[in-house]
Protein backbone atom coordinates (compact mmCIF):
# COMPACT_ATOMS: atom_id res chain seq x y z
CA UNK A 1 0.00 0.00 0.00
CA UNK A 2 1.06 3.58 -0.65
CA UNK A 3 2.34 5.31 2.49
CA UNK A 4 0.78 6.95 4.39
CA UNK A 5 -2.27 4.72 4.25
CA UNK A 6 -5.77 6.20 4.19
CA UNK A 7 -7.72 4.68 7.09
CA UNK A 8 -11.46 5.24 7.51
CA UNK A 9 -12.80 4.43 10.98
CA UNK A 10 -16.49 4.52 11.90
CA UNK A 11 -17.67 5.22 15.44
CA UNK A 12 -14.55 7.24 16.32
CA UNK A 13 -16.17 9.49 18.90
CA UNK A 14 -15.36 7.33 21.92
CA UNK A 15 -14.19 3.96 23.16
CA UNK A 16 -12.47 1.59 20.74
CA UNK A 17 -13.05 3.90 17.77
CA UNK A 18 -11.41 6.85 19.50
CA UNK A 19 -8.47 4.72 20.57
CA UNK A 20 -8.14 3.28 17.06
CA UNK A 21 -8.12 6.74 15.44
CA UNK A 22 -5.38 7.74 17.88
CA UNK A 23 -3.36 4.55 17.28
CA UNK A 24 -3.48 4.67 13.49
CA UNK A 25 -2.63 8.37 13.43
CA UNK A 26 0.33 7.79 15.76
CA UNK A 27 1.55 5.08 13.37
CA UNK A 28 1.68 7.60 10.53
CA UNK A 29 -1.56 6.70 8.75
CA UNK A 30 -3.93 9.39 7.49
CA UNK A 31 -7.13 8.93 9.48
CA UNK A 32 -10.65 9.75 8.33
CA UNK A 33 -12.56 9.53 11.62
CA UNK A 34 -16.31 9.12 11.34
CA UNK A 35 -18.41 10.39 14.26
CA UNK A 36 -22.17 10.51 14.68
CA UNK A 37 -22.18 14.08 16.01
CA UNK A 38 -19.42 16.57 15.18
CA UNK A 39 -20.40 18.64 18.21
CA UNK A 40 -19.06 15.88 20.48
CA UNK A 41 -15.70 15.50 18.70
CA UNK A 42 -13.61 18.03 20.66
CA UNK A 43 -11.45 15.36 22.30
CA UNK A 44 -10.85 13.74 18.92
CA UNK A 45 -9.87 17.10 17.45
CA UNK A 46 -7.28 17.53 20.17
CA UNK A 47 -5.74 14.20 19.20
CA UNK A 48 -5.92 14.44 15.41
CA UNK A 49 -5.76 18.18 14.86
CA UNK A 50 -2.16 18.90 15.85
CA UNK A 51 -0.78 15.82 14.10
CA UNK A 52 -0.51 17.56 10.74
CA UNK A 53 -0.98 14.31 8.88
CA UNK A 54 -4.00 15.38 6.86
CA UNK A 55 -6.43 13.70 9.26
CA UNK A 56 -10.05 14.69 9.16
CA UNK A 57 -13.20 14.18 11.20
CA UNK A 58 -16.40 13.61 9.25
CA UNK A 59 -19.99 13.34 10.33
CA UNK A 60 -21.02 9.74 9.79
CA UNK A 61 -24.14 8.15 11.25
CA UNK A 62 -23.95 4.61 9.89
CA UNK A 63 -27.70 4.19 10.39
CA UNK A 64 -28.43 7.25 8.25
CA UNK A 65 -28.99 7.67 4.52
CA UNK A 66 -25.60 9.18 3.68
CA UNK A 67 -23.12 6.38 4.44
CA UNK A 68 -22.27 5.75 0.80
CA UNK A 69 -21.87 9.46 0.05
CA UNK A 70 -19.56 10.02 3.02
CA UNK A 71 -17.36 7.12 1.89
CA UNK A 72 -17.41 8.33 -1.73
CA UNK A 73 -16.41 11.83 -0.64
CA UNK A 74 -13.50 10.48 1.41
CA UNK A 75 -12.28 8.48 -1.58
CA UNK A 76 -12.57 11.53 -3.82
CA UNK A 77 -10.61 13.72 -1.40
CA UNK A 78 -7.86 11.21 -0.65
CA UNK A 79 -7.86 9.17 -3.84
CA UNK A 80 -8.52 5.87 -2.07
CA UNK A 81 -9.29 4.12 1.20
CA UNK A 82 -6.69 1.50 2.11
CA UNK A 83 -8.18 0.34 5.40
CA UNK A 84 -11.77 0.44 6.63
CA UNK A 85 -12.41 -0.21 10.32
CA UNK A 86 -16.11 -0.84 10.97
CA UNK A 87 -16.40 0.03 14.64
CA UNK A 88 -19.67 1.95 15.03
CA UNK A 89 -22.11 -0.03 17.16
CA UNK A 90 -24.68 0.26 19.90
CA UNK A 91 -25.66 -2.17 22.64
CA UNK A 92 -29.24 -2.94 23.64
CA UNK A 93 -29.32 -4.96 26.85
CA UNK A 94 -32.26 -6.98 28.04
CA UNK A 95 -34.27 -10.11 27.44
CA UNK A 96 -36.22 -10.25 24.22
CA UNK A 97 -39.48 -9.41 25.99
CA UNK A 98 -37.94 -6.26 27.45
CA UNK A 99 -36.35 -4.97 24.24
CA UNK A 100 -38.70 -2.97 22.03
CA UNK A 101 -39.16 -3.74 18.36
CA UNK A 102 -37.67 -0.30 17.66
CA UNK A 103 -34.54 -1.26 19.61
CA UNK A 104 -34.30 -4.54 17.70
CA UNK A 105 -34.53 -2.59 14.47
CA UNK A 106 -31.95 -0.02 15.56
CA UNK A 107 -29.53 -2.75 16.56
CA UNK A 108 -29.71 -4.19 13.05
CA UNK A 109 -29.54 -0.78 11.38
CA UNK A 110 -26.48 0.40 13.30
CA UNK A 111 -24.51 -2.75 14.07
CA UNK A 112 -25.19 -4.83 10.97
CA UNK A 113 -26.46 -2.62 8.14
CA UNK A 114 -24.03 0.16 9.04
CA UNK A 115 -21.14 -2.28 8.66
CA UNK A 116 -22.57 -3.77 5.49
CA UNK A 117 -23.16 -0.39 3.84
CA UNK A 118 -19.73 1.04 4.66
CA UNK A 119 -18.06 -2.17 3.48
CA UNK A 120 -20.11 -2.21 0.29
CA UNK A 121 -19.17 1.40 -0.38
CA UNK A 122 -15.38 0.87 -0.24
CA UNK A 123 -15.27 -2.35 -2.26
CA UNK A 124 -15.33 -0.87 -5.81
CA UNK A 125 -12.34 1.39 -5.11
CA UNK A 126 -10.43 -1.39 -3.38
CA UNK A 127 -11.07 -3.76 -6.27
CA UNK A 128 -9.85 -1.12 -8.70
CA UNK A 129 -6.72 -0.62 -6.57
CA UNK A 130 -6.10 -4.35 -6.40
CA UNK A 131 -6.26 -4.60 -2.63
CA UNK A 132 -7.39 -3.28 0.71
CA UNK A 133 -8.14 -4.20 4.31
CA UNK A 134 -11.60 -4.25 5.88
CA UNK A 135 -11.95 -4.98 9.60
CA UNK A 136 -15.21 -5.30 11.49
CA UNK A 137 -15.21 -4.97 15.26
CA UNK A 138 -17.46 -7.90 16.05
CA UNK A 139 -17.56 -9.45 19.53
CA UNK A 140 -17.38 -12.77 21.28
CA UNK A 141 -21.15 -12.18 21.26
CA UNK A 142 -20.95 -12.55 17.51
CA UNK A 143 -19.94 -16.19 17.97
CA UNK A 144 -21.81 -17.18 21.09
CA UNK A 145 -24.89 -15.49 22.48
CA UNK A 146 -24.85 -14.37 26.09
CA UNK A 147 -27.83 -13.89 28.37
CA UNK A 148 -29.69 -10.59 27.98
CA UNK A 149 -27.67 -9.63 24.89
CA UNK A 150 -30.36 -10.90 22.52
CA UNK A 151 -30.53 -7.91 20.15
CA UNK A 152 -26.81 -7.15 20.24
CA UNK A 153 -25.71 -10.76 19.70
CA UNK A 154 -28.13 -11.19 16.80
CA UNK A 155 -26.69 -8.15 14.99
CA UNK A 156 -23.12 -9.32 15.58
CA UNK A 157 -23.96 -12.85 14.39
CA UNK A 158 -25.19 -11.18 11.18
CA UNK A 159 -21.84 -9.43 10.70
CA UNK A 160 -20.02 -12.72 11.18
CA UNK A 161 -22.12 -14.37 8.48
CA UNK A 162 -21.63 -11.42 6.15
CA UNK A 163 -17.85 -11.45 6.45
CA UNK A 164 -17.52 -15.23 6.31
CA UNK A 165 -19.42 -15.20 3.00
CA UNK A 166 -17.58 -12.16 1.68
CA UNK A 167 -14.03 -13.19 2.60
CA UNK A 168 -13.20 -15.85 0.00
CA UNK A 169 -14.80 -13.83 -2.80
CA UNK A 170 -13.03 -10.50 -2.24
CA UNK A 171 -9.77 -12.33 -1.54
CA UNK A 172 -9.70 -12.97 -5.28
CA UNK A 173 -9.23 -9.23 -5.73
CA UNK A 174 -6.52 -8.87 -3.08
CA UNK A 175 -8.91 -7.57 -0.42
CA UNK A 176 -8.64 -9.01 3.09
CA UNK A 177 -11.53 -8.93 5.55
CA UNK A 178 -11.18 -9.70 9.25
CA UNK A 179 -13.59 -10.07 12.14
CA UNK A 180 -12.07 -8.89 15.42
CA UNK A 181 -13.94 -10.52 18.29
CA UNK A 182 -13.10 -8.64 21.51
CA UNK A 183 -13.91 -9.98 24.92
CA UNK A 184 -14.78 -7.54 27.73
CA UNK A 185 -13.52 -4.03 27.03
CA UNK A 186 -13.38 -1.38 29.72
CA UNK A 187 -15.35 1.39 28.03
CA UNK A 188 -18.72 3.00 28.72
CA UNK A 189 -20.23 0.98 25.85
CA UNK A 190 -21.61 -1.77 28.10
CA UNK A 191 -21.71 0.19 31.35
CA UNK A 192 -25.49 0.30 31.72
CA UNK A 193 -26.86 -2.47 33.93
CA UNK A 194 -29.29 -4.89 32.34
CA UNK A 195 -31.55 -4.37 35.35
CA UNK A 196 -32.57 -0.94 34.06
CA UNK A 197 -34.68 -2.78 31.49
CA UNK A 198 -37.04 -4.19 34.12
CA UNK A 199 -39.08 -2.97 37.07
CA UNK A 200 -38.56 -4.47 40.53
CA UNK A 201 -41.48 -6.86 40.12
CA UNK A 202 -40.63 -7.95 36.61
CA UNK A 203 -40.05 -11.70 36.16
CA UNK A 204 -36.49 -11.17 34.92
CA UNK A 205 -35.38 -8.75 37.67
CA UNK A 206 -33.53 -11.32 39.85
CA UNK A 207 -31.82 -12.75 36.78
CA UNK A 208 -30.73 -9.30 35.63
CA UNK A 209 -29.18 -8.64 39.02
CA UNK A 210 -27.28 -11.93 38.98
CA UNK A 211 -26.13 -11.42 35.39
CA UNK A 212 -24.88 -7.88 36.03
CA UNK A 213 -22.85 -9.13 38.98
CA UNK A 214 -21.27 -11.85 36.84
CA UNK A 215 -20.59 -9.41 34.03
CA UNK A 216 -18.96 -6.88 36.34
CA UNK A 217 -16.66 -9.61 37.62
CA UNK A 218 -15.69 -10.64 34.08
CA UNK A 219 -14.91 -7.05 33.11
CA UNK A 220 -12.85 -6.55 36.27
CA UNK A 221 -10.83 -9.74 35.83
CA UNK A 222 -10.50 -10.02 32.05
CA UNK A 223 -11.44 -6.67 30.52
CA UNK A 224 -8.94 -4.91 28.26
CA UNK A 225 -8.58 -1.21 27.69
CA UNK A 226 -9.79 0.36 24.45
CA UNK A 227 -6.17 1.19 23.70
CA UNK A 228 -5.17 -2.48 23.91
CA UNK A 229 -7.92 -3.39 21.43
CA UNK A 230 -6.78 -0.56 19.16
CA UNK A 231 -3.28 -2.05 19.16
CA UNK A 232 -4.75 -5.36 17.94
CA UNK A 233 -6.71 -3.57 15.22
CA UNK A 234 -3.57 -1.84 13.99
CA UNK A 235 -1.58 -5.07 14.05
CA UNK A 236 -4.24 -6.85 11.98
CA UNK A 237 -4.15 -4.05 9.42
CA UNK A 238 -0.41 -4.53 8.89
CA UNK A 239 -0.36 -8.31 8.45
CA UNK A 240 0.45 -9.57 4.97
CA UNK A 241 -2.19 -12.29 5.28
CA UNK A 242 -4.56 -11.33 8.10
CA UNK A 243 -6.91 -14.02 9.43
CA UNK A 244 -10.63 -13.99 8.81
CA UNK A 245 -11.25 -14.25 12.55
CA UNK A 246 -9.13 -12.80 15.36
CA UNK A 247 -9.55 -12.26 19.10
CA UNK A 248 -7.98 -9.68 21.38
CA UNK A 249 -7.09 -11.82 24.42
CA UNK A 250 -6.72 -15.34 25.75
CA UNK A 251 -10.10 -14.89 27.45
CA UNK A 252 -11.80 -14.08 24.14
CA UNK A 253 -9.99 -16.91 22.33
CA UNK A 254 -11.18 -19.39 24.96
CA UNK A 255 -14.78 -18.21 24.62
CA UNK A 256 -14.66 -18.47 20.83
CA UNK A 257 -12.84 -21.81 20.89
CA UNK A 258 -15.53 -23.16 23.18
CA UNK A 259 -18.01 -22.54 20.37
CA UNK A 260 -15.90 -22.97 17.25
CA UNK A 261 -13.34 -25.51 16.18
CA UNK A 262 -12.11 -23.28 13.36
CA UNK A 263 -10.92 -20.51 15.69
CA UNK A 264 -9.10 -18.33 13.14
CA UNK A 265 -11.36 -18.94 10.12
CA UNK A 266 -8.80 -20.96 8.14
CA UNK A 267 -11.36 -23.57 7.09
CA UNK A 268 -13.63 -20.86 5.69
CA UNK A 269 -10.76 -19.32 3.74
CA UNK A 270 -9.77 -22.66 2.15
CA UNK A 271 -12.66 -22.17 -0.24
CA UNK A 272 -10.58 -19.42 -1.87
CA UNK A 273 -8.35 -22.11 -3.37
CA UNK A 274 -11.42 -23.73 -4.89
CA UNK A 275 -12.33 -20.43 -6.55
CA UNK A 276 -8.80 -20.01 -7.88
CA UNK A 277 -8.82 -23.55 -9.26
CA UNK A 278 -12.18 -22.99 -10.95
CA UNK A 279 -10.99 -19.74 -12.53
CA UNK A 280 -7.64 -21.06 -13.74
CA UNK A 281 -8.61 -24.53 -14.94
CA UNK A 282 -8.81 -24.79 -18.71
CA UNK A 283 -12.10 -26.22 -20.01
CA UNK A 284 -11.70 -29.76 -21.29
Amino acid sequence: MTSPRIVLITGSGSGIGFAAATRFARAGDTVVAGVRDLATADALREVLGPSGGGHEIVELDVSGPHVEQVVADAIERHGRVDVLVNNAARSYNGALEDVSVDDLRRSVEINYLGTARATRAVLPAMRAAGGGRIIAVSSVNGVRGLAFNDAYAASKFAIEGLFESLAPVVAMFGIHVTLLEPGPVKTTFLSKPSAHMAGPSAPYAPLYEAFDSMRASAFEQSGLSAEAVADVLHEISTLESPPLRAQDSDFARAMVADKLVDVDGSAVMRITRLFRRALTTEPS
